[in-house]
């Protein structure tokens, strides 16, 4: 089964985005974003959640969720699931998409410029030190 990195993610809650999310601070040189389908962020402003669906590395054609929490101004590895997918969640009915900073998104109601700055700001966060490296 392939699975193609064009779909942008669901947005629940705040915020998410399409593939492109992981090249900021989570990873810079681009090779998450190569094998990542999308991006499910979650949570308040300052306690963020995000769920990174990318093509698992042990079962071939299903999707591995990589999550990670917003934790002392970076994002901290918290484990990977381990059920495998074979499709990230998509886009509830009536999403508004958007493009914020370059990064297609997918959201429940038209972003305020406030959600619009505190989207850039967590792409542009890397991980923490000491944070797995996906």
């Amino acid at each position: 089964m392939s699975i193609v990195n064009t779909m942008v993610a669901a947005f629940y809650n705040a915020s998410s985005a399409s593939p492109e999310f992981v090249t900021g601070g989570l990873n810079p040189d681009g090779t998450l974003a190569k094998k990542t389908h999308g991006v499910v962020i979650w949570g308040p402003p300052f306690g963020e959640n995000m769920a990174v669906y990318r093509e698992s590395s042990t079962a071939p054609g299903y999707l591995s969720a990589d999550l990670y929490r917003w934790r002392c101004g970076g994002w901290e590895f918290l484990a990977e699931d381990v059920n495998k997918h074979t499709a990230w969640p998509a886009p509830p009915p009536g999403a508004i998409r958007s493009r914020v900073a370059g990064v297609g998104m997918a959201t429940r109601h038209a972003l305020t410029e406030a959600e619009r700055g505190r989207l850039v700001e967590l792409r542009r966060t890397p991980r923490r030190r000491g944070a797995r490296s996906a």
